[in-house]
């Protein structure tokens, strides 16, 4: 088995600046996001032989163009589940 994930940024989560948004970065707790990359992954990885994980996003505007689907790995994916949740904070993180 081969994990991949796909992470949602369209415009029904809300801003990542708006604390009502499943997005929205606390630094003091995980966010819905995080909290479920967290848990699903940590399972899933457990089957995931060589634990490199290709991270996808989709709906998320760069320089006002929306984006169906982009890659959030360089080469071949991130490695496990602190791969995953890098990829994912360095995302919400770049506007």
């Amino acid at each position: 088995m081969n994990l991949i994930s796909s992470i949602d940024f369209t415009a029904s989560n809300g801003m990542p600046t708006d604390i009502n948004s499943l997005h929205y970065i606390d630094v003091n707790k995980e966010n819905q996001y995080q909290t479920c990359l967290r848990a699903v992954s940590s399972i899933l990885i457990q089957w995931d032989t060589d634990k490199i994980v290709p991270v996808y996003g989709f709906g998320a505007k760069f320089n006002g163009n929306i984006s169906h689907c982009f890659e959030m790995f360089d080469n071949d994916g991130v490695y496990g589940v602190d791969g995953i949740m890098d990829s994912y904070n360095a995302t919400i993180r770049n506007p």
